[in-house]
Formats: structure tokens, C-alpha cells, sequence
């Protein structure tokens, strides 16, 4: 069983829980806080149990908050859409599906009564996949298509039997129509004069939703408009609507912005038509999707006109159309900020840049070749090529004019390859085997205009790209690779076919993302963070939009927040300028005496008092600030358990005893995450057992059983407290072994927490050679780890050391670090060994890369001598490393002092056991190697274990 100390919150899908893995190798793991969604189940929230409100929530979640704090509310019905709002949002769950699939469900029950001759029942998917790869997909059939396909097919079988051969034909054609929901062009004739009017009218009907599904929206446009213009047409009054959608799909998959607006001006006369009738919403909710896509200002200003105090009839899609709107602004002020500061730094380099490449350009002229040189902020891109063997002076010639970093793009050629007497234009765009500084396999990519394909071993130089223009067919770029490369297998072959196939699925969906229409798809991924000054003023007009921006732009819009909180006197703004606040912000004694008279059923007195104690921790007034937490957590019985761990968290920071600081330290989950779905323990069992299939080698009971095994310890930490990521974190790294023991003994802690300590204090004890504290741990440990017993029996030093050692060996599950979350024995295909990986304090930025994050200082009332012995300890653990390399080590030490002691060949085979390539990061091949080759030369009975590992 592979563990590893996780230190730090880690993201999860969408939600970005604060969250900490278990040390098990198995994905259920408890969720104490979220840092955008409110906790589970969201029903509380939508009823106004907000409890602390972050400023990270998504903007779609602090509105419901906003309502609250100011007073208001929503009715049951509004409050049934905001759950049914965040499921979308943050559990992927869209909102009519359920009611879709029903009703298309009543489609086919009703069509098959009828249709029981057809061949086969056809398979409806709604959404249309589009492209050379099949991989993007649109909404294309909606609810109400297949509601008005019940409600006429009802109409035709109440009024002419469901025997009738025109009905049959009517069901024909619907079929075909249906098809082109998810793809392909299947249009349904037209009958002839011998067909009844009805059926004449509902086919030309038929056939133009055909063609709309199938988009070829400018034919269907033609037919929805002529059948508007024909009066005996019972789907004349839809078609004046369906006009209007119709040309709103077109622009939406127009790429010219004028051709684009002509549509929705068009659309917009059209919906003009509709003055009132059974398609009169239908038009308006048309009309403010137009207005949203072409007048987002206007749109956005309706918005928050319905949404500051009234839900309104099209609540739903007004708060998506508003949080949307708010999202695309903010990402338009942010890329304008990003690109602003780019430019800027790209004028500062722009000189300097310009010097570097000729510098460069200077010095490899003596190398000879022809190169090309681009330099972007002191990096250098070289391009081209050098004769034979001039590569590594080339390169050392470039490297004396000192720019940042080299991106080696160039070749070696032989002064007689044609390739060589090319211009270096001509050489650049011609397909030439180009090495890359970091060879990547497998894969194909577009460069701008280019086709770029590895190719291995392509003209006799490895790890080469060959550069093609994109409209190169398939067939064309593999009998180029075999015309000058021999020995490639089937399989290179179809590694190529599939990183080309990759790569063009690739440039669709990157074209998809960039066209015009589809100019906003969610947030802002950049760097930026808003700011409170770069906001346009009308973002700022409307108060709603004022305080959730407001909200989220931090101390950059405190003064604004104050000053609105002391103009209006709302609750809500004095949440926002409490929010932005810091120890240093003018005025914050004001507003902490404004949250001190708030009631304790206040909305607003949760967050208020949180943010007056944070305050008053940063001012160095720690008993103040641990009075209000206190009281906050008696008198608040109705606080959400992710508001109750966020001020445990924020407590047990100024704790001035242990008995405090372990009270503070334990954290109750509101929910278990199962492979980022949130779940209970009980619904993870549930669905583990219907995994089972009758084809299983175990019969149902005994799959059961398995299942329940499997899951017993996590269902007895279900309603445990825990410890979360920052507790282990200052415990493992700031408390000495001395202090551990204080803990694992203090009452405050539940028996299984000190169950887990006790290992914990054994494992370091053994690590850093601490005789007195294992002598004084081991009791403890002796009805779960009985080997214990020959540590405490052995008649000296030497040999208590070696069987505090073996215990290490015999139990996987033993390590210095104190885990958060679950502590459960569970092995899986990854982890058939255990023990522990050195801790990984570390995080991931937005960009991706690895940053090592700042420990916690230790609570205040440690003293300096515990510190100090605190900090040789951990340096000590982290100068032993990983227990795997630990473990290798430590048995061929043991090995050449004590041959012929019975423990040896156990410790070496374990030890390589637990160097597996696929257990973990943490391995030492090297190692294991010794190890085997130990077992294989003095105890070849033992070796002979290792094949049957």
C-alpha cells in the first residue's frame, strides 16, 4: 500500500474541494470544505443556512447569498431552481434531462403501438456530433420537439385510428426526422395530391424540421417561412417562430460578424410579428437570447433588474443568462488587462531582444549552415540547420551571447543534401526531418500552418518530425514516411495514423473554441485576477453586479465597500467590506463593533464574526478573536458543517494549550467524494455491488459480502471526526516526538485517532533510533501489531533494534506521518506494498507548475526548546527519505552484520517487494536490484519467491 502525506488542498473536478486523500489506495475520501460550491446537500443553502460565505463561491452561489443577507428569500419553487442551477454547475447534471429522456421515452412507447411492423425501433440522441473526428457535439433536438411529436401523433390517431396507412407515413417520416438529431441528412419525401391535406401539411412541416436538424438552415428558413405564409396551415403560427430560431442558428454557426448581425437583426422583425398567441414567451425568451449575444449591456441591465429582488417567471434562465453575462465581461476586462501588461513588457524587451538575435545571428555565422534566430523576451528560438558535427558549437555559440533559454530547432546536414541548398524560407516550410530538444513520441501537432509528425528513425535520425501542410491526405504523409525510411513496423505505422487523426480532431476542436460566435465558454484562465479599479463603470451600476464584483475583487475594493456598507447600511455590504478587510484597513475597528451587534440568527452574523476574528488575529489580538470564534460556535446551532471546520481551522491557530489545539484540530466531513462525484459511504457500496455480473466467478452473496468487507472501515469513519490536511500538516512538521506522546494521550482525541498516533510515534521512534519512547509506545500497539512483543522481549540493544525494524517490514501500513482523512488497510492493483513516500509539500499553479507551499508555523504555545526538537526531528525523518529506498538499505546493512540472522531474507524480499516499479514516485530501483541479487546469491530459497510476487 503505497502512502504518500498529502499536504496541501488539493483541486477537485469543478468543485476545487478543500479536501485531503487517504493514505488507502482507493478514491472515497472526505470533503470538509468547498472552496466554489456551498456543502451538501445544497438544499440548506438555497433555504438560507449560508452560514460563512466565501468570497470564492461562484457568482451563481453568492447570489443566493446576497438575497439573504439582505433579508430576503426565495420561494420553494425558486429554491428547487437554484439547486437544480448548481447541479449543473458544479455536478455536471443537466437540469431536463430526467424530463427529456422520459419524454422521449413516451415518443417511442406511443410510436411503437402504432408502428409494430417497422423494422427496428430507431435510437434517439439529441445532441448532433459534427466534424472529421465525430468529438464536438451540439444541443440540436430540444425538449419540446418530441413534445409536439406526442402531442400530434395523438391528435392523428384520436382523429384517424392508429391503423390508418397515412399515419403510418406520418410516423415514417417522423422517424427520419428524429434521425438527424444526432447526425446525418435524411429528409422525408413529399406525398403526393392523393395524400390527405393534413398529411400534405404536416409533411411540408416535417420536412423543413428535417432540414433544420440536419443544418441546412438556409433551406429549412425557406420552408418554416413559406408555410408561415400559407393560412390553411395548422403550423403556420409556430413557423413565424420557428423563422426567427432558425435564422438565431444561423448566426451562431456564421463566422463573418457583420453576416452574423444581419441574422439577428432579421431574427429580431421576425419575433416583431409575434404580438401575442401560444408562442409569444417562446419568441421573448428567443429575443433575449438575441439581445444577450448582440446587446450584452442592455441584456445585462434587464438582468439585474429582475434578479435583485424578484425571481420573475423565467427565474432558471435568467440567473444562468446573468452569472453568463457577468463571466464574459469579466473575461473581456481581465484579457484586456493581460494583454496590456503583455505589450508592455514586450516594449521593454523589444530593444533588448533585438540586440540578442544579433548577437546570435553574429556568432553563428561561424558555424556555418543557414539558421534563423527568433527572440521573445530573452528566449531564443533557433531554426535551420548546420553542417555535420557543428551541432554542439553551434549551440555554444549561441549560448555567448547569453540569452535565457535556447530552443534548439536545428538539424545537422551533410553540405551536399539537397535539403541544405534550400533558402532558409524554402528549408523551414519543406518536409524535413527536424529533431526536437525534447523528443515527444506518439504524437502529431499543428504549428500554425504546418502539419508537424514524428516519425521514428525517420532518414536515419531518430526522434524527427516531418512537416507537412495541413491538407496533406493521410495515405500521402505514410507513403512519404516509407519512401525514405525502412523497417517501420505496422504498429509505427499505426501510431502515426492515430497521432494525425489526434492531431486534426485537435485543430477542429481548437477552430471550434476560436470561432467569432463562441467568443466566451466560461471563465477566465489567465493570470489576471480582477481588481477593483479595472472595472468599466457600468459593470458597477447596477448594486446586485456592484457587491458580487465587489465581493470578489478582495482589498482592492474595500474603500468602495465601506463606503457602500455606510451609505446604504445593508448587511451585505458590511459582509463585503469585512471580506476585503486586512489588519491594516482605515476604519475596520467600525466595522467589527457593527458585526458585534448583529444577532446570532443574523445571516450575515456568521461570516461577520469569522472575518472580525481574522482581523483581530492579524492585529495580535488572539483572546479577542478566540472569545468570538467560541461563542460563534455555540451560538450558531444551524451552522453548516463546512462553516463549523472553517473556524475550527481558523482557531486552532491561536490555541495556547494542547488540549485546545486537538479540540480545534479535528474536522467532521459533510460529504465523501467517490472519483469526484460526491456520495455517502453507503451509496458507494451500493454501487460497487451492482458491478456484480451473473457471469462472476462469485456468486451475488459473496460479491456482497466482498463489498462490504472491502468498505468497513470506511463505514466506521463515517461519522468520525478527523484530522484535515492543515492539522496533520503542523503536527507532523512542528510537533517532536516528546509532544506526540503528549497528544496521543490527551482525552480530546477520539481512541481511534490515538490508535493512529500511537503508530505514528512507534514508526519515528524507530526511524530516529528514540529507545525510551518505543519502550514507552509499545504497549499500545500490541493487540494490532503482535511483533511488538519481540521488541519489548529482546535481551539487548542490537537486537531491539533489529525487531523494531522487522515490525516496520511485517506491517505496510506502519509511517511517521500522521495522515489526514481515512486510515483504511485498502490495497488495490497499484499499491500491492505500502509504507510511506517522503511528505510532497507542495501545490499546483494555474499554470500547471509545482510550487512548494509555506508550512505553518507551530500553534503559539510551543516553546523554543520544542521547536528546535521539532526541526531536527523532521530533519532527520526527511534525511531518511522514502521508506522504500529506506527499507532496501537498511535490509543489506542488516544483511552483511547479521548473515545468518532468520529475519535477514524476510527483510530483503520485502524490501524489493516494496520497490516495485508500479507502487509509487518514492522506489529505488537501485535498491531493489541489490536486493534480488543478495536473495539470489545467499538464500536461493528465498529468491525463488520473488518470480511468484
Amino acid at each position: 500500500m503505497n502512502r504518500r502525506l498529502v499536504a496541501i488542498s488539493l483541486l477537485v473536478v469543478l468543485l476545487l474541494s478543500q479536501v485531503s486523500f487517504p493514505c488507502a489506495d482507493n478514491y472515497v475520501h472526505p470533503v470538509f470544505s468547498y472552496q466554489h460550491a456551498p456543502e451538501n446537500p445544497y438544499e440548506n443553502f438555497a433555504a438560507g443556512r449560508i452560514g460563512i460565505v466565501k468570497p470564492t463561491y461562484r457568482r451563481v452561489v453568492l447570489y443566493a447569498a446576497y438575497r439573504y443577507l439582505n433579508g430576503g428569500g426565495f420561494s420553494s419553487a425558486e429554491q428547487q431552481t437554484l439547486v437544480s442551477i448548481w447541479n449543473a454547475e458544479f455536478r455536471n447534471e443537466e437540469p431536463d434531462s430526467t424530463l427529456k429522456l422520459e419524454t422521449i421515452r413516451r415518443w417511442l412507447s406511443l410510436r411503437g403501438e402504432i408502428a409494430k411492423d417497422f423494422p427496428v425501433s430507431p435510437t434517439i440522441a439529441t445532441d448532433r456530433r459534427w466534424g472529421a473526428d465525430n468529438f464536438n457535439a451540439f444541443p440540436n433536438c430540444s425538449l419540446n420537439a418530441f413534445e409536439t411529436a406526442v402531442e400530434t401523433l395523438s391528435n392523428r390517431i384520436m382523429r384517424y385510428g392508429g391503423d390508418d396507412p397515412f399515419v403510418l407515413e406520418w410516423v415514417r417520416a417522423q422517424d427520419l426526422v428524429f434521425s438527424n438529431c444526432s447526425g446525418g441528412r435524411s429528409i422525408p419525401l413529399a406525398v403526393g395530391d392523393a395524400a390527405p391535406v393534413w398529411l400534405r401539411k404536416d409533411r411540408d412541416y416535417q420536412i423543413a424540421a428535417a432540414y433544420f436538424y440536419a443544418t441546412d438552415f438556409e433551406e429549412a428558413q425557406q420552408r418554416f417561412d413559406a408555410i408561415s405564409n400559407d393560412s390553411d396551415s395548422p403550423w403556420r403560427e409556430i413557423c413565424d417562430y420557428l423563422v426567427a430560431r432558425t435564422l438565431v442558428r444561423r448566426a451562431h454557426f456564421t463566422k463573418d460578424p457583420e453576416q452574423r448581425s444581419g441574422f439577428y437583426s432579421s431574427a429580431e422583425k421576425r419575433l416583431a410579428r409575434l404580438s401575442g398567441g401560444r408562442f409569444f414567451a417562446d419568441g421573448a425568451r428567443l429575443l433575449n437570447l438575441i439581445k444577450l449575444r448582440q446587446r450584452p449591456a442592455e441584456r445585462l441591465a434587464e438582468l439585474e433588474q429582475n434578479l435583485h429582488q424578484f425571481g420573475g417567471d423565467d427565474f432558471r434562465q435568467d440567473l444562468i443568462d446573468y452569472t453568463w453575462l457577468l463571466d464574459k465581461f469579466e473575461t473581456q476586462v481581465l484579457a484586456a488587462e493581460e494583454k496590456r501588461k503583455s505589450e508592455e513588457e514586450a516594449a521593454k524587451f523589444a530593444e533588448s531582444d533585438k540586440d540578442l538575435r544579433d548577437r546570435i545571428v553574429a556568432n553563428l555565422i561561424a558555424a556555418g549552415g543557414k539558421t534563423q534566430v527568433i527572440v521573445e523576451k530573452g528566449r531564443a528560438m533557433i531554426q535551420g540547420w548546420v553542417p555535420l558535427g557543428k551541432l554542439p558549437e553551434a549551440l555554444r555559440l549561441a549560448q555567448l551571447a547569453k540569452p535565457n533559454k535556447i530552443d534548439n530547432q536545428l538539424i545537422e546536414l551533410a553540405e551536399d543534401d539537397p535539403f541544405g541548398q534550400l533558402s532558409i524560407e524554402s528549408f523551414l516550410k519543406s518536409p524535413v526531418a527536424r529533431p526536437t530538444y525534447e523528443p515527444v513520441r506518439n504524437t502529431a501537432l499543428f504549428s500554425e500552418s504546418t502539419l508537424r509528425v514524428w516519425v521514428p528513425n525517420f532518414l536515419k535520425r531518430t526522434d524527427a518530425f516531418l512537416l507537412v501542410p495541413p491538407s496533406t491526405p493521410d495515405t500521402q504523409i505514410i507513403e512519404m514516411i516509407q519512401s525514405q525510411q525502412d523497417g517501420l513496423t505496422d504498429d509505427n505505422l499505426q501510431e502515426i495514423r492515430d497521432a494525425i487523426r489526434e492531431a486534426r480532431a485537435d485543430q477542429i476542436r481548437k477552430a471550434w473554441s476560436s470561432r467569432p460566435q463562441r467568443d466566451y465558454e466560461g471563465g477566465y484562465s489567465g493570470e489576471e485576477r480582477i481588481s477593483f479599479g479595472l472595472l468599466p463603470e457600468f459593470l458597477l451600476s447596477g448594486e446586485l453586479t456592484d457587491w458580487l464584483f465587489s465581493m470578489q475583487a478582495g482589498e482592492s475594493a474595500y474603500r468602495h465597500s465601506l463606503g457602500r456598507w455606510r451609505d446604504t447600511n445593508s448587511k451585505a455590504w458590511l459582509v463585503a467590506a469585512l471580506t476585503n478587510s486586512t489588519s491594516d484597513s482605515a476604519e475596520i475597528d467600525e466595522l467589527i463593533q457593527a458585526a458585534q451587534k448583529l444577532a446570532p440568527n443574523d445571516a450575515a452574523f456568521p461570516t461577520c464574526a469569522y472575518h472580525s476574528a481574522r482581523i483581530l488575529i492579524a492585529k495580535r489580538q488572539s483572546a479577542r478573536a478566540a472569545r468570538i470564534l467560541d461563542e460563534l460556535m455555540v451560538n450558531t446551532n444551524d451552522l453548516p458543517v463546512s462553516s463549523r471546520n472553517e473556524i475550527a481551522r481558523l482557531r486552532f491557530t491561536i490555541c495556547d494549550d494542547l488540549s485546545s489545539f486537538l479540540k480545534s484540530a479535528l474536522r467532521k466531513p459533510f460529504t465523501f467524494l467517490d472519483y469526484a462525484e460526491s456520495t455517502t459511504i453507503n451509496e458507494v457500496i451500493a454501487k460497487q455491488k451492482a458491478w456484480w455480473s451473473p457471469e462472476s466467478s462469485q456468486s451475488k452473496s459473496e460479491w456482497d459480502a466482498y463489498t462490504e468487507s472491502l468498505y468497513a472501515e470506511h463505514k466506521r469513519w463515517e461519522e468520525r471526526l478527523m484530522f484535515d490536511v492543515d492539522s496533520t500538516t503542523i503536527i507532523n512538521e512542528r510537533f517532536p516526538i516528546s509532544l506526540l506522546l503528549e497528544a496521543q494521550e490527551s482525552p480530546e482525541l477520539p481512541v481511534y485517532l490515538r490508535e493512529r498516533l500511537a503508530i505514528v510515534i512507534w514508526t519515528r521512534a524507530v526511524l530516529l533510533k528514540n529507545d525510551a519512547v518505543l519502550r514507552r509506545i509499545a504497549p499500545q500497539l500490541l493487540e494490532t501489531v503482535p511483533e511488538v512483543r519481540d521488541y519489548l522481549s529482546a535481551p539487548n540493544t542490537v537486537e531491539r533494534r533489529i525487531a523494531s525494524l522487522f515490525v516496520i517490514y511485517r506491517h505496510p501500513n506502519l509511517l511517521p506521518y500522521l495522515q489526514s482523512g481515512f486510515d483504511t488497510p485498502h490495497f488495490s492493483y497499484q499499491t500491492p506494498a505500502g509504507w510511506w513516500c517522503e511528505p510532497d509539500y507542495s501545490e499546483y499553479t494555474s499554470t500547471g507548475e509545482s510550487v512548494r507551499i509555506r508550512i505553518p508555523s507551530g500553534p503559539p504555545f510551543l516553546s523554543r526548546s520544542q521547536i528546535a526538537a521539532a526541526a531536527a526531528e523532521s530533519a532527520a525523518l526527511k534525511a531518511i527519505g522514502s521508506a522504500p529506498g529506506f527499507l532496501a538499505e537498511t535490509a543489506i546493512e542488516l544483511q552483511r552484520l547479521r548473515p545468518d540472522d532468520s529475519r535477514i531474507p524476510e527483510m530483503l524480499l520485502i524490501a524489493s517487494n516494496a520497490n516495485v516499479s508500479f507502487i509509487g514516485n518514492c522506489n529505488s530501483f537501485a535498491g531493489r536490484e541489490k536486493a534480488i541479487e543478495l536473495l539470489k546469491r545467499r538464500y536461493p530459497k528465498w529468491a525463488k519467491k520473488i518470480d511468484n510476487q
